[in-house]
């Protein structure tokens, strides 16, 4: 906690602490504080040469042959040298803005460990730090090229220095970020892919937060039921992006889940995720952003409501609310049964995602 909460002083009070600055003239509250602040920029430099390092493993096409490594059978040979590092790496994601000054900066490999615990709290190679690195849904499974996965889930730390997940949360209150932002590159150590971001949610991941919606679903019952999620997703998204990216019942989806921060959402606890869908075989990547809207009509958490004195949306106050179905939007073809306020957790084992750069999420939902 200490070491993010740092990261963020150095921005703060640099100018008048300059790393380096400590002398006999300033008193030992001082020193102490500078020294720390010394301490902290350089563990952040050290996190962005190991991510330098990581990226040009993986973007060096040019490697020489690898032999006598027991490589997962039909692994892309993009991934080989990166592996060696670390046997748990299954995906690399580039997700950034086409903005000038890019908020985002996300460029960085992704693993998957036995829980979602471990990576909360330890890097790429295994060391200790509050930093963590991204990593998979331990539901999710990605060993062979014939795994299947319907919905793909990366949790990420939310770090004051502004890496990992932290570009997320910028989505919150702009659209011009949000619409320099609308097409993720995340490949695996089998296939690579582009996906259309189709909606981003603030959620309430507190134990005992009422009427929790449960997002991080990885397994659905058939289309139908399918459809009805993607129509709650797009219910609680801040932004509409109805008549610009469709999903289908045959669609395979990508969730980015980071922490948020109280100031910006109204309660503890939050997180941001960001729902995106495959690009299908043969279809442009080009995204109409100019079409991406706010939602008038979005569903935030109840403690958004009840924190700020806000009459809460129907959906908590109305006996069998109807979430409005998004089929035949933006060409989709697939029909989608109607929802109701009343929410069903995924059957499957869950974890909650990170719950801010400085803590790691606890083992259990």
């Amino acid at each position: 906690f200490a070491e993010c909460r740092l990261v963020w002083y150095t921005r703060t009070v640099q100018k008048r602490c300059p790393v380096g600055a400590v002398s006999r003239h300033r008193s030992p509250g001082r020193r102490v504080i500078c020294l720390e602040l010394e301490q902290a920029q350089k563990r952040v430099e050290e996190l962005r040469a190991v991510i330098e390092k990581n990226n040009r493993l993986y973007y060096d096409q040019d490697a020489p042959e690898l032999e006598d490594f027991d490589f997962l059978p039909g692994m892309d040979d993009s991934f080989k040298l990166l592996y060696t590092e670390n046997t748990d790496l299954r995906g690399f994601i580039s997700y950034t803005s086409n903005k000038a000054n890019d908020f985002l900066k996300i460029n960085l490999p992704i693993v998957k460990g036995i829980d979602n615990a471990y990576y909360l709290e330890h890097d790429f190679h295994k060391s200790p730090t509050k930093f963590g690195c991204l990593f998979f849904d331990m539901r999710n499974t990605i060993e062979t090229p014939e795994d299947y996965n319907k919905s793909l889930i990366i949790y990420g730390h939310n770090m004051a220095s502004g890496d990992m997940f932290a570009g997320l949360n910028k989505f919150i209150g702009s659209l011009s970020n949000v619409r320099s932002a609308p097409l993720i590159t995340m490949n695996t150590l089998f296939e690579k892919a582009q996906y259309k971001v189709f909606a981003m949610a603030v959620m309430d991941e507190s134990e005992n937060a009422p009427s929790r919606y449960y997002y991080t679903r990885t397994d659905f019952g058939n289309d139908k039921d399918f459809l009805t999620y993607i129509d709650e997703i797009r219910a609680r998204s801040l932004w509409d992006y109805e008549q610009v990216v469709d999903v289908n019942a045959d669609d395979e989806i990508l969730i980015l889940s980071t922490c948020t921060v109280k100031s910006a959402v109204h309660f503890d606890d939050g997180r941001l995720a960001v729902f995106a869908r495959k690009v299908r075989p043969g279809e442009s990547a080009d995204v109409a952003v100019n079409k991406i809207k706010a939602n008038d009509d979005v569903i935030m958490p109840l403690a958004w409501y009840l924190n700020q004195n806000i009459d809460p949306h129907p959906y908590y106050t109305e006996n069998g609310y109807e979430i409005p179905s998004t089929s035949g939007t933006a060409g989709n073809s697939s029909s989608s049964g109607q929802a109701t306020g009343s929410q069903t957790p995924d059957p499957g084992p869950t974890t909650p995602p990170p719950t801010s750069g400085d803590e790691p999420a606890p083992t259990q939902p």
